[in-house]
Protein backbone atom coordinates (compact mmCIF):
# COMPACT_ATOMS: atom_id res chain seq x y z
CA UNK A 1 0.00 0.00 0.00
CA UNK A 2 1.68 3.23 -0.99
CA UNK A 3 -0.69 5.49 0.89
CA UNK A 4 0.30 6.96 4.54
CA UNK A 5 -1.51 6.48 7.42
CA UNK A 6 -0.07 8.39 10.78
CA UNK A 7 -1.89 7.43 14.32
CA UNK A 8 -1.16 10.20 17.08
CA UNK A 9 -2.60 9.28 20.73
CA UNK A 10 -4.11 11.58 23.27
CA UNK A 11 -1.06 12.21 25.00
CA UNK A 12 0.66 13.35 21.85
CA UNK A 13 3.07 10.18 20.81
CA UNK A 14 2.93 9.33 17.03
CA UNK A 15 4.10 6.85 14.76
CA UNK A 16 3.74 7.00 10.70
CA UNK A 17 2.81 3.50 9.20
CA UNK A 18 5.12 4.09 6.27
CA UNK A 19 6.81 2.07 3.81
CA UNK A 20 9.79 4.45 4.40
CA UNK A 21 9.82 4.22 8.37
CA UNK A 22 9.49 0.38 8.47
CA UNK A 23 5.84 -0.06 8.71
CA UNK A 24 4.53 -2.07 5.09
CA UNK A 25 0.42 -1.85 5.44
CA UNK A 26 -0.70 -4.60 3.51
CA UNK A 27 -4.16 -4.29 4.25
CA UNK A 28 -6.88 -1.83 6.04
CA UNK A 29 -10.46 -2.28 6.51
CA UNK A 30 -13.03 0.30 7.26
CA UNK A 31 -11.96 3.46 5.01
CA UNK A 32 -15.22 3.40 3.22
CA UNK A 33 -18.52 1.34 3.75
CA UNK A 34 -20.74 2.31 6.64
CA UNK A 35 -23.62 0.57 8.33
CA UNK A 36 -26.77 2.39 8.94
CA UNK A 37 -29.77 0.95 10.85
CA UNK A 38 -32.89 1.85 8.96
CA UNK A 39 -36.00 1.49 11.10
CA UNK A 40 -38.90 0.40 8.71
CA UNK A 41 -42.68 0.28 9.09
CA UNK A 42 -45.23 -1.43 7.06
CA UNK A 43 -49.07 -0.47 6.74
CA UNK A 44 -51.99 -2.86 6.25
CA UNK A 45 -51.52 -3.74 2.22
CA UNK A 46 -48.32 -1.58 1.69
CA UNK A 47 -46.22 -2.93 -0.78
CA UNK A 48 -42.75 -2.34 0.33
CA UNK A 49 -41.84 -0.39 3.31
CA UNK A 50 -42.13 2.87 4.62
CA UNK A 51 -38.39 4.15 6.40
CA UNK A 52 -39.34 5.99 9.62
CA UNK A 53 -35.44 6.71 10.46
CA UNK A 54 -31.97 5.96 9.68
CA UNK A 55 -28.86 5.65 12.78
CA UNK A 56 -25.56 5.96 10.96
CA UNK A 57 -23.13 3.10 12.68
CA UNK A 58 -19.73 3.42 14.17
CA UNK A 59 -17.16 2.13 11.83
CA UNK A 60 -14.82 -1.21 13.38
CA UNK A 61 -11.09 -1.16 11.04
CA UNK A 62 -8.38 -3.47 11.25
CA UNK A 63 -4.89 -2.43 10.02
CA UNK A 64 -2.76 -5.16 8.64
CA UNK A 65 0.98 -5.05 7.79
CA UNK A 66 4.51 -6.47 8.28
CA UNK A 67 8.14 -4.79 9.38
CA UNK A 68 11.21 -4.47 7.60
CA UNK A 69 14.62 -3.93 8.30
CA UNK A 70 17.65 -5.09 10.10
CA UNK A 71 16.92 -7.26 13.60
CA UNK A 72 17.86 -4.03 15.88
CA UNK A 73 15.22 -1.93 13.62
CA UNK A 74 12.53 -4.67 13.62
CA UNK A 75 12.43 -4.75 17.56
CA UNK A 76 12.56 -1.07 17.78
CA UNK A 77 10.07 -0.30 15.60
CA UNK A 78 7.78 -3.10 17.40
CA UNK A 79 8.59 -1.50 20.71
CA UNK A 80 7.01 1.85 19.09
CA UNK A 81 3.93 0.66 18.06
CA UNK A 82 3.35 -1.18 21.63
CA UNK A 83 4.23 2.01 22.84
CA UNK A 84 2.04 4.38 20.75
CA UNK A 85 -1.12 2.26 20.54
CA UNK A 86 -2.24 1.93 23.57
CA UNK A 87 -5.34 -0.01 25.02
CA UNK A 88 -7.37 3.16 27.23
CA UNK A 89 -5.61 6.35 24.78
CA UNK A 90 -7.49 7.66 21.93
CA UNK A 91 -6.56 8.69 18.94
CA UNK A 92 -6.55 10.35 15.65
CA UNK A 93 -6.24 7.97 12.49
CA UNK A 94 -4.67 10.31 9.56
CA UNK A 95 -4.55 9.45 5.79
CA UNK A 96 -1.74 11.00 3.80
CA UNK A 97 -1.78 13.83 6.04
CA UNK A 98 -4.89 15.71 5.03
CA UNK A 99 -8.19 13.83 6.05
CA UNK A 100 -8.48 11.85 9.68
CA UNK A 101 -10.79 9.78 12.15
CA UNK A 102 -10.91 9.77 15.61
CA UNK A 103 -10.22 6.01 17.20
CA UNK A 104 -10.22 4.24 20.05
CA UNK A 105 -8.50 0.45 19.91
CA UNK A 106 -10.75 -2.22 20.54
CA UNK A 107 -7.17 -4.23 19.76
CA UNK A 108 -3.55 -3.48 20.48
CA UNK A 109 -0.95 -4.46 17.71
CA UNK A 110 -0.02 -8.36 17.53
CA UNK A 111 3.13 -9.04 16.29
CA UNK A 112 3.83 -12.74 15.06
CA UNK A 113 7.26 -14.61 15.64
CA UNK A 114 8.66 -14.26 11.76
CA UNK A 115 12.75 -13.23 12.08
CA UNK A 116 12.74 -11.82 9.16
CA UNK A 117 9.16 -9.85 8.47
CA UNK A 118 7.11 -10.09 11.22
CA UNK A 119 3.41 -9.62 10.48
CA UNK A 120 1.67 -6.91 12.49
CA UNK A 121 -2.43 -6.61 13.22
CA UNK A 122 -4.38 -4.48 15.57
CA UNK A 123 -8.38 -3.02 15.18
CA UNK A 124 -9.62 0.33 15.83
CA UNK A 125 -13.58 1.41 16.42
CA UNK A 126 -14.26 4.86 14.49
CA UNK A 127 -17.49 5.75 16.76
CA UNK A 128 -17.76 8.90 14.95
CA UNK A 129 -17.51 7.47 10.85
CA UNK A 130 -16.71 10.46 8.78
CA UNK A 131 -13.58 11.46 7.95
CA UNK A 132 -12.87 15.29 8.76
CA UNK A 133 -10.44 17.60 6.85
CA UNK A 134 -7.78 18.80 9.24
CA UNK A 135 -7.30 22.21 7.95
CA UNK A 136 -10.69 24.79 8.81
CA UNK A 137 -11.82 26.92 6.54
CA UNK A 138 -12.34 30.39 7.81
CA UNK A 139 -15.06 32.92 6.61
CA UNK A 140 -15.28 36.61 7.97
CA UNK A 141 -18.95 37.55 8.08
CA UNK A 142 -18.63 41.27 9.71
CA UNK A 143 -15.47 43.51 10.41
CA UNK A 144 -12.09 43.62 8.75
CA UNK A 145 -10.90 41.40 6.04
CA UNK A 146 -7.01 41.13 6.06
CA UNK A 147 -5.87 41.94 2.50
CA UNK A 148 -1.83 42.95 3.22
CA UNK A 149 0.56 40.71 1.48
CA UNK A 150 3.95 40.19 0.60
CA UNK A 151 5.89 41.83 -1.36
CA UNK A 152 4.78 45.31 -0.69
CA UNK A 153 5.57 48.19 -3.07
CA UNK A 154 5.44 50.88 -0.50
CA UNK A 155 5.70 53.64 -3.31
CA UNK A 156 2.06 52.66 -4.06
CA UNK A 157 -0.90 52.87 -1.90
CA UNK A 158 -1.70 49.90 -0.52
CA UNK A 159 -5.10 48.30 1.07
CA UNK A 160 -4.17 46.72 4.70
CA UNK A 161 -7.58 45.61 5.13
CA UNK A 162 -11.41 45.61 3.58
CA UNK A 163 -14.04 46.28 6.07
CA UNK A 164 -17.18 43.53 5.14
CA UNK A 165 -20.61 44.11 5.69
CA UNK A 166 -23.13 42.37 3.67
CA UNK A 167 -26.48 41.10 4.45
CA UNK A 168 -25.79 37.87 3.96
CA UNK A 169 -22.22 35.73 3.63
CA UNK A 170 -22.32 32.18 1.97
CA UNK A 171 -20.07 29.45 3.74
CA UNK A 172 -19.43 27.06 1.31
CA UNK A 173 -19.37 23.74 2.83
CA UNK A 174 -17.68 21.42 -0.41
CA UNK A 175 -18.22 18.28 1.85
CA UNK A 176 -20.16 15.51 1.73
CA UNK A 177 -22.10 15.54 4.88
CA UNK A 178 -23.47 18.57 7.12
CA UNK A 179 -20.41 19.55 9.57
CA UNK A 180 -19.82 21.52 13.02
CA UNK A 181 -18.08 24.88 13.23
CA UNK A 182 -16.69 27.52 15.54
CA UNK A 183 -17.88 31.04 15.56
CA UNK A 184 -15.99 33.30 16.92
CA UNK A 185 -17.55 36.60 18.06
CA UNK A 186 -15.47 40.28 18.62
CA UNK A 187 -17.51 43.03 20.05
CA UNK A 188 -16.13 46.45 19.20
CA UNK A 189 -18.42 47.84 22.00
CA UNK A 190 -21.67 46.72 23.83
CA UNK A 191 -23.84 44.07 21.84
CA UNK A 192 -26.67 42.66 23.09
CA UNK A 193 -27.98 39.29 22.39
CA UNK A 194 -25.73 38.56 19.62
CA UNK A 195 -26.65 35.81 17.33
CA UNK A 196 -25.90 33.93 13.76
CA UNK A 197 -29.38 33.75 11.32
CA UNK A 198 -29.14 31.09 8.19
CA UNK A 199 -31.12 32.91 5.85
CA UNK A 200 -32.04 29.79 3.82
CA UNK A 201 -33.16 27.50 6.69
CA UNK A 202 -34.02 30.00 9.21
CA UNK A 203 -31.91 28.06 11.72
CA UNK A 204 -30.11 30.88 14.52
CA UNK A 205 -27.92 30.37 17.44
CA UNK A 206 -27.94 33.01 19.67
CA UNK A 207 -26.06 34.02 22.73
CA UNK A 208 -28.14 35.36 25.59
CA UNK A 209 -25.29 37.88 26.93
CA UNK A 210 -24.56 41.35 26.80
CA UNK A 211 -20.88 41.52 25.36
CA UNK A 212 -18.63 44.59 26.65
CA UNK A 213 -16.32 45.96 24.07
CA UNK A 214 -12.81 44.22 23.26
CA UNK A 215 -14.68 40.72 24.69
CA UNK A 216 -14.29 37.83 22.48
CA UNK A 217 -16.45 34.80 22.31
CA UNK A 218 -15.62 31.27 21.03
CA UNK A 219 -18.75 29.11 20.01
CA UNK A 220 -17.04 25.54 19.46
CA UNK A 221 -19.47 22.66 18.19
CA UNK A 222 -18.34 19.26 18.16
CA UNK A 223 -19.69 16.26 17.45
CA UNK A 224 -20.36 15.25 20.87
CA UNK A 225 -20.24 19.15 23.04
CA UNK A 226 -20.38 22.39 22.58
CA UNK A 227 -18.39 24.66 23.83
CA UNK A 228 -18.52 28.52 24.53
CA UNK A 229 -15.89 30.95 26.22
CA UNK A 230 -15.43 34.45 26.73
CA UNK A 231 -12.09 36.45 27.28
CA UNK A 232 -14.10 37.85 30.20
CA UNK A 233 -15.67 35.18 32.08
CA UNK A 234 -14.33 32.29 30.99
CA UNK A 235 -16.84 29.01 30.60
CA UNK A 236 -20.01 30.51 29.48
CA UNK A 237 -22.03 27.57 27.79
CA UNK A 238 -25.21 28.71 30.04
CA UNK A 239 -25.19 31.58 27.77
CA UNK A 240 -26.24 29.94 24.71
CA UNK A 241 -29.86 29.66 23.92
CA UNK A 242 -31.45 26.08 25.06
CA UNK A 243 -33.62 26.75 21.41
CA UNK A 244 -30.85 27.11 19.58
CA UNK A 245 -31.19 25.30 15.95
CA UNK A 246 -28.27 26.19 13.93
CA UNK A 247 -25.60 23.63 14.48
CA UNK A 248 -24.19 22.60 11.48
CA UNK A 249 -23.40 23.94 8.33
CA UNK A 250 -25.36 21.87 5.57
CA UNK A 251 -23.78 20.71 2.91
CA UNK A 252 -23.62 23.66 0.05
CA UNK A 253 -24.84 26.93 0.43
CA UNK A 254 -25.57 28.57 4.07
CA UNK A 255 -26.69 31.81 3.75
CA UNK A 256 -25.17 33.63 7.19
CA UNK A 257 -25.72 36.77 8.60
CA UNK A 258 -24.82 38.69 12.45
CA UNK A 259 -27.77 39.86 14.43
CA UNK A 260 -28.12 41.19 17.44
CA UNK A 261 -30.81 42.94 19.66
CA UNK A 262 -28.70 46.07 20.24
CA UNK A 263 -25.33 47.12 18.89
CA UNK A 264 -25.50 44.81 15.95
CA UNK A 265 -22.84 47.22 14.11
CA UNK A 266 -20.12 46.92 16.99
CA UNK A 267 -20.18 42.94 15.76
CA UNK A 268 -17.38 41.33 14.57
CA UNK A 269 -17.44 37.80 13.54
CA UNK A 270 -15.98 34.65 11.70
CA UNK A 271 -16.51 30.96 10.93
CA UNK A 272 -14.15 28.17 10.97
CA UNK A 273 -15.77 24.97 8.90
CA UNK A 274 -13.95 21.76 8.13
CA UNK A 275 -15.44 19.49 5.42
CA UNK A 276 -16.00 16.17 5.48
CA UNK A 277 -16.59 12.51 3.82
CA UNK A 278 -17.96 9.58 4.25
CA UNK A 279 -14.98 7.48 2.57
CA UNK A 280 -11.64 7.46 1.41
CA UNK A 281 -10.07 5.54 -1.67
CA UNK A 282 -6.56 3.61 -0.80
CA UNK A 283 -4.11 2.58 -2.34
Amino acid sequence: MRDVFSYINDKGDSLVLSAANGYRITSITGTSGISVNANQAQGIGQIGTTVQSRVVQSVPMTVTGYLFGTRAQIEARAERLFAVVLPDVGARLYHNGTYYRIVTPTATPVIDTSLRFPGFQFSLLAPYPYWMLDQATKTILTGVLPRFKFPWNISQPYRFGEVIDTAFINIKNSGQVACPFTATLNAKGPVINPRLVNAITGEFMQLNRTMVAGERVTIRITHDLTYVTSTIDGDIRGDLEIENTLTAMAVGDNLIKTEADEGAANLVASIDVAIEKVAILTC
